[in-house]
């Protein structure tokens, strides 16, 4: 068995000899057979061990053995104590949560070079299955990976190539934890019941999953660097096999920190085919949202609605950073977008600014004008809609960026005196 795990490590680049590698250790079987493994093969080895506090005596139980099983074998031990029930009532997550993130915390703050944790391919086995149950996708089924990098930490499996029964023999003495033994949890039943069954029908079933998960895991390394060619664009997402498409999806979601599913993916990619260009879906708390034929990630930073403010001649700061500039200059063409010239005998009272309210409308040469509706035609943005500047005066609208200027403000061969309104934003 040794040599079999020799072979693997070496096979998959795991450790080197310099490495100083800290052994992740419960107590149980698969973590004493991996520490034994390791110190028997000449590996630099230390234990770090985390005492979650959540089974009474059976957890300080646990860390007794720890601690003797360390001393018996001259190997140094750290020993982290957690508080998993406060720090999960504290963040309001499940007690699962919490243990798995307090445990990870406590192994990327070890001196050690690498991390090694005791997942065996039984583990890999129920993982697989238990991914298949919730529907996964192709990441799912590889399985747990050979080695992850967390926290500024490489944590590696050096034992995946072994099955539970083989650590059990390997490790001799070893300490059980009681709730593996309760079917409450799916996982459970899965190693209780389903893996059972299935290893009738095949008896190197656990090895054969392992295999398969190795080949899928470089399919789908191969998929993620692929998609990395394929634009955000709704046009290349609906030009590139659907494959691509939705592995680029699910690279969008992993660098923005969601949550990755099925049905996500799916939603997002109905968004570029979509015929509303501004439509969106909720995901995870965020919102993923066509811009015309880009796919835009927002988590919550949408730009602000502008605050009502009387506009003074030179500059003036709007309340969301940008710029309206009113001089006396003389001109006739306007720009939606950056420039009004307006009549100032016509101005009525005092000119102020504003965001676009429900019904705001101009009157054009061709009639009038909803600004919602110019906005969607000029292919603004719908987030960045409530932050185009609507100029008034003490009667109604003078003009509005992003729609035009109405016409009774207009500056035609009759003007005399001419305001010109200009609005600028940093980096446009």
């Amino acid at each position: 068995m040794h040599n079999k795990v020799k072979l693997f490590i070496e096979e998959n680049e795991l450790l080197s000899e310099e490495h100083k590698v800290a052994v992740a250790l419960s107590g149980g079987a698969d973590s004493v057979a991996l520490l034994k493994i390791l110190l028997s093969l000449g590996y630099d080895v230390s234990a770090l061990h985390v005492n979650h506090n959540l089974r009474g005596k059976e957890s300080d139980r646990d860390e007794a053995f720890c601690r003797e099983l360390c001393e018996k074998l001259g190997v140094p031990i750290e020993v982290v104590s957690v508080d998993v029930k406060g720090y999960a009532k504290e963040k309001g997550v499940s007690t699962e949560t919490a243990a798995r993130t307090l445990r990870y915390e406590a192994l990327c703050n070890t001196d050690a070079d690498v991390v090694a944790t005791a997942h065996t391919m039984s583990d890999n086995a129920e993982t697989v299955i238990f991914n298949l149950l919730r529907g996964s996708a192709l990441s799912g089924l590889c399985g747990i990976p050979l080695k992850i990098e967390k926290g500024g930490k490489l944590f590696v499996r050096p034992i995946l190539c072994l099955s539970r029964e083989d650590t059990e023999k390997i490790a001799g003495e070893y300490v059980t934890d009681s709730t593996n033994n309760e079917d409450d949890a799916t996982r459970n039943r899965i190693r209780h019941h389903v893996i059972p069954l299935l290893k009738r029908e095949n008896p190197s079933l656990e090895e054969s999953v392992l295999k398969n998960s190795l080949i899928l895991r470089s399919e789908d390394e191969f998929l993620k660097q692929s998609a990395e060619g394929v634009d955000l664009s709704c046009k290349a997402l609906r030009s590139a096999p659907k494959a691509l498409a939705m592995r680029k999806i699910k690279n969008l979601l992993e660098e923005n920190a969601l949550p990755v599913n099925s049905i996500y993916i799916s939603d997002i990619l109905a968004l570029a085919y979509s015929d509303n260009p501004s439509a969106s879906v909720d995901v995870g708390g965020a919102r993923v949202r066509r811009e015309y034929d880009n796919i835009i990630v927002d988590k919550g930073e949408t730009a602000p609605k502008l605050n009502k403010m009387t506009l003074r001649y030179g500059e003036n700061v709007l309340s969301d950073g940008g710029k309206l500039v009113l001089e006396e200059k003389s001109g006739k063409i306007n720009n939606l977008f950056t420039t009004f010239y307006v009549d100032k005998d016509k101005i009525n009272g005092t000119l102020s600014v504003r965001s676009r309210r429900i019904g705001d409308a101009v009157q054009t040469h061709a009639g009038t004008k909803k600004i919602k509706k110019a906005h969607i035609d000029n292919k603004v943005p719908k987030e960045n809609r409530g932050r185009l500047p609507v100029i008034t005066d003490e009667k109604g609208i003078v003009c509005a960026f992003g729609c035009g200027i109405d016409v009774k403000y207009e500056a035609d061969s009759s003007t005399k005196n001419t305001v010109c309104i200009r609005y600028e934003r940093d980096g446009e």
